[in-house]
């Protein structure tokens, strides 16, 4: 028997009408963009996929977000909320996508599409499968908790759980250095959410505190309505000590390792004076010993401009902190994710050595 050849025409129409998104096979027939016989002939040619039941996408959309992650992840997140056939949010891992708030530091793709589903008990559906040439469809976690209305959001055309909700659930049962990353940045988030456009975020922040207070009451308000739930002491503790100044999961991710240690806790992005007048910031500002931990992270070298020049404006900086008397200590984040032990060791040691010149 002959392969269908499926169909151009309805392809075109199709991508027109949906460009890379899933779409509901039945919809498809009602709206008139292709016909019961055009979709029969499309999916026996492999030109279109069922990505979960009733619902496909065009292999060439399916092809075209193979290379990035994170929108080949919404694809299966958009399918599964068509599929459902009744209200549900993006959680917890997809919802951190939905958001663009970071999981961990140097957190891989996630393992399966998480979606809140209330009224219906947990369940995990298994992956939908593709051709060999395209990344697997992942499981699906579907999660029957209640979800108050503060707590979902609508981002472009996803129904998600709300940026305090889905950092306080990330939060839940993790270490603290794991857990600040998302609090922090959702922290910053909420708390920037009326700066004007081009402000100097940093002023910001500091001509207003109001704005962190009011930004850490919303995810206090989340884990109050998670009394009882497990990992919610952990949520608290995390959103306890969030900081809206954090500006990168490697900073996150460093001080939950220093307060875990039980190191003095430091201030963070803190304003500091070097030798030649100027104001620079720390990522990790002791300042009555005067020690400065700088989590270095490549992405501050590639801001725009020459990295060159960068590198060169930061030896400068460091010069003129070194120069005012400021103790520095440097990581990386693979020293952090690979040994922290010998990180905290490092940092430690700075500060002991740092309480030696104050007491000569």
């Amino acid at each position: 028997m002959s392969r269908p050849r499926g169909s151009p025409t309805a392809l075109s129409r199709l991508d027109s009408a949906y460009g890379t998104r899933p779409f509901r096979l039945g919809s498809v027939v009602t709206g008139g963009e292709a016909t019961r016989a055009e979709l029969r002939s499309c999916l026996g040619a492999g030109q279109l996929l069922r990505v979960r039941p009733g619902v496909a996408a065009t292999r060439s959309a399916l092809e075209r977000l193979a290379a990035d992650p994170r929108q080949y992840h919404l694809s299966q997140l958009r399918a599964v909320l068509l599929a459902l056939g009744r209200a549900g949010w993006a959680s917890l891992e997809s919802a951190a996508l939905v958001h663009e708030l970071p999981r961990r530091l140097g957190a891989a793709p996630p393992r399966a599409v998480h979606v809140d589903v209330p009224g219906l008990p947990d369940a995990v559906l298994p992956p939908t499968e593709t051709p060999n040439d395209l990344p697997a469809f992942l499981p699906v976690h579907l999660h029957g908790t209640g979800l108050a209305t503060d707590d979902r959001d609508r981002i472009d055309d996803i129904a998600t759980t709300s940026l305090a909700r889905t950092a306080v659930e990330l939060t839940r049962s993790r270490p603290l250095h794991i857990a600040l990353v998302p609090a922090d940045a959702a922290l910053r988030r909420l708390a920037l959410a009326d700066v004007p456009h081009g402000a100097d975020r940093r002023a910001y922040l500091s001509r207003n505190p109001q704005s962190i207070t009011h930004a850490r009451a919303q995810l206090s308000a989340v884990t109050a309505r998670m009394r009882g739930w497990p990992g919610v002491v952990g949520a608290r503790a995390a959103v306890a000590a969030a900081e809206a100044s954090a500006e990168s999961p490697l900073e996150s991710c460093s001080r939950g390792r220093v307060i875990a240690w039980e190191l003095p806790r430091p201030e963070v992005g803190a304003a500091i004076v070097g030798e030649d007048g100027r104001t620079y910031y720390g990522d990790l500002v002791w300042r009555g010993l005067r020690v400065i931990g700088e989590a270095d992270g490549w992405s501050k070298y590639e801001m725009g401009g020459d990295p060159m020049e960068r590198l060169r404006a930061e030896k400068r900086r460091e010069d003129a902190l070194r120069r005012a008397g400021w103790i520095i200590v440097r990581w990386t984040a693979d020293e952090l994710r690979d040994d922290p032990a010998a990180v905290m060791a490092r940092i430690a040691h700075a500060l002991s050595e740092a309480r030696r010149r104050l007491a000569a």
